[in-house]
C-alpha cells in the first residue's frame, strides 16, 4: 500500500503558483500530483550536490519508478510561463517506503530497545515508529508538513520549530507561513501514546518492590511513550549543510588525546549528553532514605555544541575517499566526562569515570552513496553501584550530498543534544536534536524512553 500526502495551498489560482501538491509513495516508486495554472513544468532531483532534470512537460502528474526502498529524494517542481520564465517553484522532501523485511528488522533493533543490566527490567518500545513518516513541501516564505502514522492517542499533535510550540494540531498536516527566504528552521511534531494497561501495573509493582516512591506528575509519565517526528530544513532550493564550499583537499587532524581522524570529505555527527543543572541531587536519598553521596557535580550549562563539559559525547566521523569518492569506514571518538560526588555541603568526596566502552558503534553499512550507522549508549554513574543508566541510540543514514535521516531513542534525562557539520570543518554545525532534562527519574529502568525520527533535507 501506498502513502498519500495531501498538502493544499491556498494561493491565488490565477499566479501561475504550484498547489494542491499530494505525494503517494510505495517502497518502488513516487507519485506527484499538482493543481497549477501554469502550462509548462519541469522536474529535478537532487543528485550528489547539483539538481539534475528528470522530466518536463504540460501534465499535472508525474511518476517516479524503479526506486529503491526507505530512500530519500529531494525533488524540485518548477511552474514556467509562456516565455520560460520561472512562475514557482516548490521543493519536495519525501522517501519510499520500507519493504516488509526492512519493517520487520526495524521492529527487531527497538523491541526492546534496550535490556537493562537488571535483567528482571527491560526497557522497551510498545508502539515503535517503523512506519511513521514525515515529508515537507518548501517554498521561500512557506513549509508546509504532512505526517502518518505518528503513534498518538488522540490525533492531536504539537508542532514546534526551533524548540518553541508553534501550535497543538488535530490531523496530519501544518502549514508555517511564517518563515524567511534561505533560513534554516528545525521542525518537531511531538505525539503521546499511552502503553498498555498491564505494563503499567507492572511498573507500578517494580516501584513498590524498590521502595521508590514517585510523585503523581512522575507517575503519570509511566504512562506514555512520547513519539516526535523532525524534519531539519532551509527555505531555499538548498540542503541545510553546504557540501559545496568544502575544500576539496586531503586534511589529517588531530584530536586533544592524539587520535588520528580519517582523511576524506563528509560529516560529522555529534551526540552528547550532559547534565544542564549546577549541582545535581542524588535522587537516591530519597528512594532508597540514604546515600553517600548528597549531590554530584553538574555541567552547568545549556546546547552548546562546542562545550567541552559532559556526561557522554560521541563523534562520528562519515567520509567518502577525495579520489575515489569511495565511502571510507565509518571512524568513532568516545568521550566520558569526569564524575564528582559532593556531601552535604557540596564539597568534593570522589570522583570516577565510567568506560569508554559505553559508547559502542555498529550495523555500518553503505550504499555507495549514503552510509549508515548505529551509535548505542548505556553508561552508569561510575560511584554508585547499581545507579541507573544514561540509555540512548539512534541509526543516522546520510547522504553524499548532505541530506540524511536519523532515528533512535533515549531517556528524558539528562539533557540530550545532537548534531551535524561538514567534515572537517572548524563550524557549520546544525542542530538534529535538542531535548531537555526532565528530571532524573526518567533514568528508572522502568521510565519509557523518548522516540525520535528526523530527517536532514
Amino acid at each position: 500500500m501506498g502513502t498519500i500526502i495531501c498538502v493544499p495551498y491556498a494561493l491565488s489560482a490565477s499566479s501561475g503558483d504550484i498547489r494542491d501538491v499530494s505525494v503517494t509513495t510505495t517502497s518502488k516508486s513516487i507519485e506527484i500530483n499538482w493543481n497549477s495554472h501554469s502550462e509548462y513544468f519541469e522536474l529535478y532531483s537532487k543528485i550528489d550536490n547539483t539538481y539534475k532534470k528528470i522530466w518536463s512537460g504540460k501534465d499535472r502528474t508525474y511518476k517516479l519508478n524503479s526506486l529503491n526502498p526507505d530512500h530519500k529524494y529531494k525533488l524540485k517542481l518548477v511552474a514556467k510561463g509562456s516565455n520560460g520564465e520561472k512562475l514557482d517553484n516548490v521543493v519536495i522532501n519525501t522517501s519510499t517506503n520500507k519493504t516488509k523485511r526492512q519493517i520487520n528488522e526495524r521492529i527487531s533493533m527497538l523491541t526492546p530497545t534496550v535490556v537493562m543490566k537488571d535483567e528482571s527490567v527491560t526497557k522497551q518500545i510498545f508502539y515503535p515508529m517503523v512506519n511513521s513518516k514525515l515529508d515537507s513541501f518548501v517554498k521561500k516564505n512557506e513549509v508546509k508538513l504532512s505526517w502518518s502514522n505518528l503513534p498518538d492517542d488522540d490525533q492531536i499533535y504539537e508542532v514546534y520549530r526551533d524548540g518553541k510550540l508553534l501550535k497543538k494540531v488535530k490531523g496530519n498536516s501544518f502549514t508555517d507561513t511564517s518563515v524567511m527566504e534561505n533560513n534554516i528552521y528545525s521542525y518537531k511534531v511531538v505525539g503521546l501514546k499511552k502503553i498498555p494497561d498491564a505494563e503499567v501495573e507492572k511498573k507500578k509493582k517494580w516501584l513498590k518492590e524498590k521502595g521508590i516512591k514517585l510523585n503523581k506528575s512522575q507517575e503519570k509519565n509511566l504512562y506514555y511513550e512520547e513519539k516526535s517526528l523532525g524534519s531539519v530544513l532551509q527555505t531555499s532550493d538548498e540542503t541545510t549543510i553546504d557540501v559545496s564550499r568544502e575544500d576539496k583537499k586531503q586534511v589529517t587532524l588531530q584530536g586533544d588525546d592524539f587520535r588520528d581522524y580519517p582523511t576524506g570529505y563528509g560529516f560529522t555527527m555529534r551526540y552528547t549528553t550532559f547534565i544542564p543543572l549546577e549541582y545535581a541531587v542524588n535522587p537516591q536519598c530519597d528512594w532508597v532514605g540514604y546515600c553517600k553521596f548528597h549531590y554530584f557535580e553538574g555541567d552547568n550549562r545549556g546546547f552548546d555544541v562546542w562545550s567541552d563539559r559532559f556526561r557522554t559525547r560521541s563523534d562520528v566521523y562519515i567520509t567518502w575517499d577525495f579520489d575515489t569518492n569511495n565511502p571510507n569506514d565509518v571512524k568513532l571518538n568516545p568521550s566520558i566526562g569526569t564524575t564528582v560526588g559532593l556531601d552535604e555541603n557540596k564539597n568534593p568526596v570522589e570522583t570516577g569515570k565510567a568506560d569508554e566502552s559505553d559508547i559502542e558503534l555498529s550495523r555500518v553499512t553503505n550504499t555507495g552513496d549514503s552510509i549508515t550507522h548505529w551509535i548505542k549508549l548505556e553508561s552508569s554513574n561510575p560511584l554508585v553501584v547499581g545507579a541507573p543508566a544514561i540509555d540512548a541510540e539512534y541509526g543516522a543514514q546520510v547522504y553524499k550530498n548532505g541530506t540524511g535521516h536519523v532515528e533512535g531513542t533515549h531517556d528524558k534525562a539528562p539533557s540530550h543534544e545532537f548534531y551535524i557539520a561538514p567534515y572537517a570543518s572548524d563550524g557549520g554545525w546544525r542542530t538534529i536534536l535538542n531535548d531537555e532534562h526532565e528530571g532524573f527519574e526518567y533514568l528508572l529502568p522502568i521510565m519509557p524512553n523518548a522516540e525520535f525520527s528526523i530527517d536532514l533535507e
